[in-house]
């Protein structure tokens, strides 16, 4: 960049819009950042000002890693964060665990309802035609209805010996001896 450009460069810098154009983007890059993680440590991180050579105005969040050393946030890696950079966005204590499942305010309870166990399941047939609410994150869904898969498993044997190999023991070949197993598995197993 040549002097007169860096000097034009300076003045647009200076002035009052573009000032107010760089409190915006870090405002909104602030807003932004506490919308995804609430319960970082607001004191660890800084919203640093980009500007293009199209002077087009952005503001990326840095967590403060060291002396003189920034790491961006929604511009690295999850996997390769830090242990000092987790516990810095609160989500140290997740274990494991999608922090977008994970209860990010510790007052609140997540918003996926707990299942009563203590009282008597519904009908089979009831499940299977009442629509249910699937949960990807504790606001959002999809409804879905569970297919019926313990209706129409009428075998047909094509021969006798497959008929007396069928009766004479379990054999998972046939899809009722499967799902028998399965709902053995999932229920009593």
């Amino acid at each position: 960049m040549d002097s007169a450009a860096f000097k034009d460069f300076e003045k647009w810098a200076q002035r009052p819009d573009t000032k107010a154009k760089e409190a915006t983007a870090q405002t909104n890059s602030w807003a932004e950042f506490k919308k995804q993680v609430p319960n970082a440590d607001k004191n660890q991180f800084v919203a640093q000002i980009n500007i293009d050579e199209k002077r087009s105005i952005t503001a990326e969040m840095f967590f403060k890693a060291g002396e003189g050393s920034l790491q961006s946030v929604f511009g690295s890696d999850r996997p390769y964060w830090s242990q000092k950079m987790k516990s810095a966005l609160g989500l140290a204590s997740t274990a494991g665990f999608p922090y977008q499942l994970s209860p990010m305010k510790a007052k609140n309870a997540l918003a996926i309802p707990a299942e009563n166990f203590a009282e008597t399941p519904a009908n089979l047939k009831k499940i299977f035609n009442q629509p249910i609410n699937i949960y990807v994150t504790p606001d959002v869904f999809f409804v879905t209805k569970f297919r019926e898969i313990f209706q129409q498993t009428k075998l047909r044997h094509n021969s006798a010996s497959e008929s007396k190999r069928w009766l004479g023991g379990p054999h998972m070949s046939y899809w009722p001896q499967r799902l028998n197993f399965a709902v053995f598995c999932a229920t009593q197993g």
